[in-house]
């Protein structure tokens, strides 16, 4: 049922809001009400604005009173003032969606669209600068015009510093939602801080930076014709025929982008490519600017973990994975379905560069870990990942694990690991820090030991002894995936962090009720008994070799005794 027939006393009121507006004098000329199908209920009236009427329309929302009507020029795309949304369509006034109330009526919209008009009138003879409650937001733009010119920060700071025109490079996307443009040389030859690496990849597009005259307007003529006239007027450079990027900078150092494209030309929307101030805390920002993370295993879990890090800050990873990305691994994946065929490494990789604005050193480890595979290699492998500041297994894989425990108790470096359960029951999160917990095989056999007095756990290696086993696909969401990773993440900066008080080395989430959580967003914490410190690794020093047993090996060896004066020798 339409508003009016729903309300017809409002219709009533309306009226008799209109009649005085009439009868008052000087503002509402004439009005008629108007109801069809298609368009439903509106008025046409004319405002008077001195010697001239201005034709304008009232349409009524389908929830009127309750939500605010528009007023629009007559004939619709009319510019009448400056004060319109899109430029040319509705007329933003004193009354809106923000503070409408009810109380208000159509003759209400009416009076105000007569007092933006005349006092637009009065400015363009006295100087005068009308108020307005409505600020046009960067979305607001964006979307009406869909043509963006991204600006980095060093972007004005060159402008200012050239003083020709010349060329300059960007990379071009276009895509269903728009037209982007990102400066990558200005002049061409001459690189932009600030600009994420992964754009500098492909060739760029040149450009044709213009400087202006010190008497050339400050806006341009839309039409194509009058566009490039306004260019060769002020600038002395003819427009050709076929598309052009172009860049004008006015005198003052202010500039904008426009594509020579097709006979209505308009202005790029410019984005700031830095918002002021990092959004990080400073302290995890200071972390993940220095340490450098080991990633193994780049499937579902993994890679959101890294993707997470680099958002978080980390720009130096070492990733391992010797998988390759199938269709079906998308539905979890952080890549997406472009990138299959491709190494999962690799397709992390671009990923990684594709969210962090620095450069991101990502060493590739392409090969199983713990697998059948070359034993040097395998050392290789192993050299690199002893170089890390935490470790992370994201592969719910026994003998991936038993190697990376090793590998972290040798070099004393965090192990951080995790996996999520069968049927997006939940997950659990590990870790094992140097001299602040036991080592990571010692606290998942404290983890083990408990677990035992818990009921029968459901599909999940890290809920029985470790041993060999093949990689079977579990069943969740990517939701149940994504929240365990989050937990991951937070478990890898805490790692990176010495002065962070550490949860407890093992914490369960449950997702869901079931098996020993009692309700969704359950969690249990299993902390580590001190007795499991008789383990001969967790972290303590290696004690010095036998001076006797050290003599002999060398002697084994090199097929000679140790150098008395050799400082090397024990």
């Amino acid at each position: 049922m339409s508003w009016w027939a729903r309300e017809p006393g409002r219709v009533l009121a309306e009226e008799d809001a209109l009649r005085a507006l009439v009868a008052r004098g000087g503002v509402l000329g004439a009005y008629r009400w108007e109801l069809t199908p298609e368009a439903g209920v509106r008025i046409q009236a004319t405002l008077a604005l001195g010697p001239r009427e201005q034709a304008v329309e009232v349409r009524f929302p389908a929830h009127y009173p309750r939500e605010c009507p528009a007023v629009l020029p007559v004939p619709y795309g009319t510019r009448l003032s400056e004060h319109q949304f899109r430029g040319d369509g509705v007329l933003c006034l004193e009354i809106g969606p923000d503070n409408w109330l009810p109380r208000y009526t159509a003759a209400d919209m009416l009076g105000s669209a007569w007092r933006l008009l005349v006092h637009e009138a009065i400015a363009a003879v006295e100087p005068w600068e009308i108020p307005s409650r409505h600020v046009t937001h960067l979305g607001e733009l964006v979307r009406q015009h869909p043509l963006v010119l991204v600006r980095p920060t060093s972007l004005a700071e060159r402008l200012a510093s050239l003083s020709e025109s010349g060329e300059f490079a960007v990379h071009i996307i276009v895509s269903e939602s728009g037209f982007q443009v990102w400066p990558l040389e200005v002049p061409s030859g001459s690189p932009l801080p600030g600009v994420p690496s992964a754009l500098r990849a492909d060739k760029p597009t040149t450009g044709r930076l213009l400087r202006l005259g010190p008497d050339a307007p400050r806006e341009p003529p839309r039409d194509r014709a009058g566009f490039i006239e306004f260019v060769a007027t002020h600038t002395g450079r003819r427009c050709g025929d076929k598309f052009e990027l172009l860049l004008l900078v006015w005198p003052d150092g202010s500039a904008r982008g426009y594509p020579l494209a097709g006979e209505t030309i308009t202005a790029l929307v410019d984005v700031p490519l830095e918002d002021g101030g990092p959004r990080l805390p400073t302290r995890t920002a200071a972390i993940t600017s220095s340490i450098r993370v080991g990633i193994v295993g780049l499937g579902s879990l993994g890679s959101k973990v890294a993707v997470s890090l680099a958002r978080s800050g980390v720009r130096r990873f070492v990733l391992a994975d010797g998988d390759v990305l199938l269709g079906p691994n998308v539905t979890r994946h952080a890549a997406r379905y472009e990138q299959v065929g491709t190494m999962k490494v690799h397709a992390a990789a671009a990923l990684l560069r594709e969210v962090a604005c620095e450069e991101v050193e990502c060493i590739p480890l392409t090969s199983m870990l713990a697998s059948a595979t070359n034993p040097e290699l395998h050392e290789l492998f192993l050299e690199v990942l002893g170089k890390v500041d935490v470790l992370v297994d994201a592969t719910a894989d026994p003998d991936v694990f038993n190697t990376l425990a090793d590998l972290a108790s040798r070099t004393q470096i965090p192990l951080v690991w995790a996996e999520v359960f069968e049927g997006g029951l939940g997950g659990l999160v590990g870790a094992a820090q140097p001299r602040r917990t036991p080592c990571p095989q010692c606290v998942r056999a404290g983890f083990l030991a408990q677990a035992q007095a818990w009921p029968p756990a459901p599909r999940s290696s890290s809920l029985r002894p470790y041993e060999s086993g093949g990689d079977i696909p579990l069943v969740a969401t990517d939701a149940d995936v994504s929240f365990i990773a989050a937990a991951l993440t937070t478990r890898v900066l805490e790692a990176g962090d010495a002065a962070a008080d550490p949860a407890a080395p093992v914490v369960l989430f449950g997702l869901r009720r079931g098996w020993i959580f009692e309700r969704a967003f359950d969690t249990m914490r299993v902390e580590v008994l001190a007795d499991d410190w008789s383990c001969p690794w967790c972290w303590r020093e290696p004690e010095a070799p036998d001076p006797e047993a050290l003599r002999r090996a060398t002697a084994i060896l090199t097929g000679k005794e140790p150098d008395a004066d050799d400082p090397d020798r024990t």
